[in-house]
């Protein structure tokens, strides 16, 4: 699937003398699908914020030594200046055992706390607690197990008791950095092999128009995010398609 967006160095706006490079970045908001993405990604590089998910990746997107971002660390730095830290091991156990309380019953006889989390920051990593209207929807639903219910609910109680101390799960930071109101900015994303749901919330709320998201085309990941995107408004470039043309 393509759109038609500018090509890879084609005009968009005035030109930069130095490096012929665009200094106005296109209005739309672009995946680009790709089978060489270290070389498609290098040539978005004027005018963005990198974004990458470690500090190699990074230098192999821009040809030299150079440390990243990641959207994981950019999240931790915008939550940490609205006030918010991330719960410390102690902290969320701590939160975990006050939580399950009797909602667990007898489940909390064969599962430890650490099984317990793992579960728990499953449903956070989903976006559990990201929209009341949903929450009310699965607690209702006839059809959903009463154990999962319960898990659900012990979820929810989980977060809000951290809340009060402003502290986050880990697993839940990038979905609340994403509702942090923070003015986007044009960014290049790359060097992820995949992203999850919280990733691609957070990315689409931070991404200004002329950002640039590359993945690797051909996996079934990449095409559950350019599906996601595109929902959102997104212009998708297939460069594999493109090149078969």
């Amino acid at each position: 699937m393509s759109a038609a967006v500018p090509k890879q160095g084609e005009p968009t706006g005035r030109q930069d003398g130095n490096d012929g490079h665009v200094d106005d970045l296109p209005a739309a908001r672009i995946l680009v699908l790709s089978g060489r993405t270290r070389a498609d990604a290098r040539s978005y590089l004027t005018n963005r914020l990198l974004i990458t998910p470690n500090d190699r990746a990074a230098s192999a997107v821009r040809g030299a030594a150079a440390g990243g971002k990641s959207l994981a660390g950019w999240a931790e730095e915008l939550l940490h200046g609205a006030g918010w830290s991330p719960a410390s091991v102690v902290a969320q156990l701590d939160g975990l055992r006050r939580a399950h309380g009797p909602d667990l019953a007898g489940g909390a006889a064969e599962a430890t706390v650490n099984t317990l989390g793992a579960a728990v920051r499953e449903l956070l990593r989903a976006g559990l607690g990201q929209a009341d209207e949903v929450v009310e929807r699965l607690l209702a639903a006839d059809d959903l197990a009463a154990r999962t219910k319960a898990l659900a609910r012990v979820t929810l109680r989980y977060r809000e008791l951290l809340s009060v101390d402003r502290l986050v799960d880990p697993a839940e930071a990038l979905w609340l950095a994403a509702q942090l109101g923070t003015a986007p900015v044009p960014v290049l994303v790359a060097g992820y092999p995949r992203v999850g749901v919280a990733e691609l919330a957070f990315l689409d709320a931070l991404a200004a128009a002329g950002s640039v998201f590359v993945l690797p085309a051909g996996f079934v990941a990449s095409e559950d995010a350019a599906a996601a995107l595109s929902a959102r408004g997104w212009v998708i470039e297939d460069r594999m398609t493109e090149d078969r043309a």
